[in-house]
C-alpha cells in the first residue's frame, strides 16, 4: 500500500462506485499518519483472516463471513479501514474458490486410487481404502457409490457459500 498504487487498488478491489468515492475522498484528505494507521489495521485484519484460514472449513467459512461483514461496517466510522476494504472481499472469494478446488482435486486423487483397484483387481473396491484425501468442507472422506458405469464421489458436507453438497462422477470402462 502506498499513496502512489492505490488508484489501482481501490479500482481493482470494489465493484461499488459509492465506496470507491468514499476512499478516494479520504486519501485525497489524508494526513500523514493515514498510510500508517491503515497499514496497522490491514496487519491486525491480515492477522484474523490467517488464523480463519487454518480453521476447519465449518468455522473458517462463517468466521469470514463474519470478518467480511465487519470491515464493512467498520469502514463506515473508522478511516483506519479505509484500504482494508479494497482487497477484503477478495480474500472470502479466494477462501470459497480454494476449498471448491481443493475438493475437486481430491475427488480426482481419490478417483485415481479407485482405478488402480480396479486396474489391479479387475473390479472397483466395495469401499474407500483408508488414507485418501478428505473431502474439505466435512474434513472426512468422500462418500462412495460404485454404478453400473463406474462410481460416484460425493462431498459429506454442504458448500456453505453454493449452498449444494458437490459429487463427482468417474466412469469405467469395460
Amino acid at each position: 500500500m502506498s499513496p502512489e498504487r492505490i488508484g489501482n487498488v481501490v479500482q481493482s478491489g470494489l465493484d461499488d462506485s459509492l465506496t470507491q468515492k468514499k476512499i478516494f475522498e479520504r486519501i485525497r484528505t489524508a494526513d500523514d499518519e493515514f498510510f500508517p494507521r491503515n497499514i496497522a489495521y490491514w496487519n491486525g485484519f491480515m492477522d484474523r483472516v490467517r488464523a480463519a484460514f487454518g480453521l476447519p472449513y465449518a468455522e473458517a467459512y462463517p468466521t469470514l463471513k463474519k470478518l467480511d461483514k465487519e470491515i464493512s461496517k467498520d469502514f463506515e466510522k473508522n478511516p483506519d479501514a479505509t484500504l482494508t476494504i479494497c482487497l477484503a472481499p477478495t480474500f472470502f472469494r479466494i477462501y470459497a474458490l480454494s476449498v471448491r478446488l481443493e475438493a475437486g482435486s481430491n475427488a480426482l486423487r481419490t478417483a485415481v486410487a479407485v482405478y488402480l483397484i480396479k486396474a489391479r483387481t479387475g473390479q472397483l473396491p466395495k469401499a474407500l481404502p483408508a488414507n485418501l484425501p478428505a473431502e474439505p468442507f466435512s474434513g472426512e472422506p468422500f462418500e462412495y457409490t460404485p454404478t453400473a458405469g463406474g462410481f460416484i464421489l460425493r462431498c459429506r458436507a454442504k458448500d456453505l457459500d453454493k449452498n449444494e453438497a458437490y459429487e463427482y462422477e468417474f466412469k469405467v470402462k469395460k
